[in-house]
């Protein structure tokens, strides 16, 4: 069974709710788009277990199939994530515990500026511009974030995860990943504990076919950050693999920039630094 048009057409920042799809299965086709003209803050402040989107779709045990959702900023994004726990930001979210196939998410920033910001007592939460998350994701779904003149990710936190683009899921296999922007890119973190911090994301127990992550940016500046990050990650690309996971298809990492500052008058207590990063949990 087939749903097209869950949401679509929003408005100046008419925020997408997130729909509660019935348990059964089924599937669905989605198209969802937001143009905003004039500059954009989102707040998401003293909340736990809360989730905010322009385009969101939650989803059951569904099917995903041939869907998009499509941000069109502008002048400018700033996303901020102040005492959150366990609380989910982005422009473009889709939740599912069942499978997204063949579906895009894509951000237009317009050659302006895009802001991630995580502070206070934020912990367990997650912010991104694009966020997908499913039991499986495959086909040739896609994240892209281009147009961005500089990109700023700012963390105060603790067991968060901050990124321009954000895929988890239990498979995943055939997803790309790309991030552009012109100017200056800071990546900075301040007394963030086991935090990770990129411009691409993944996480997966199994990789069931190819998948690519690319990065780029101007000056990519790593030495803001200040303070005992300790267990936390900074890269441009990252990919986190389950120990004991299957692999059958290859993985594509591609980190460009102009030029790169690493730490400066910081405290790294073991953090991790890098264009690219492939690791196992």
């Amino acid at each position: 069974m087939s749903h097209p048009h869950l949401c679509a057409g929003l408005g100046l920042l008419g925020i997408c709710l997130l729909a509660s799809i019935p348990a059964y299965a089924d599937s669905w086709v989605v198209t969802q788009a937001v143009n905003v003209t004039n500059a954009v803050t989102m707040n998401q402040t003293n909340t736990t277990n809360s989730k905010q989107a322009m385009n969101a779709v939650n989803l059951g045990n569904s099917t995903l199939n041939n869907s998009s959702q499509t941000v069109t900023a502008g002048n400018g994004v700033t996303m901020n994530q102040t005492d959150a726990n366990s609380s989910k930001q982005a422009m473009n979210m889709i939740l599912s515990t069942g499978t997204v196939n063949n579906t895009s998410q894509t951000v237009n920033m317009s050659s302006k500026d895009l802001t991630l910001k995580q502070s206070g007592s934020t912990s367990n939460s997650h912010q991104a511009a694009n966020m997908m998350q499913a039991t499986t994701i495959e086909g040739n779904s896609s994240q892209s974030v281009t147009g961005i003149s500089d990109l700023t990710l700012e963390a105060t936190s603790s067991g968060s995860v901050q990124a321009v683009n954000m895929a988890s899921a239990t498979d995943m296999g055939g997803l790309s990943q790309a991030v552009s922007a012109s100017g200056n890119v800071k990546f900075k973190l301040a007394g963030c504990t086991n935090c990770y911090q990129a411009g691409n994301y993944m996480n997966t127990d199994n990789i069931t076919a190819s998948m690519s992550q690319t990065f780029t940016g101007g000056t990519i500046d790593y030495s803001e950050s200040t303070g005992a990050n300790t267990g936390s990650v900074q890269a441009g690309n990252i990919l986190i693999r389950k120990i004991g996971g299957t692999v059958t298809g290859t993985v594509s990492q591609s980190f460009n920039g102009a030029s790169i500052n690493v730490y400066g008058n910081s405290t790294p207590h073991s953090v991790t630094q890098a264009g690219n990063y492939f690791a196992k949990r």
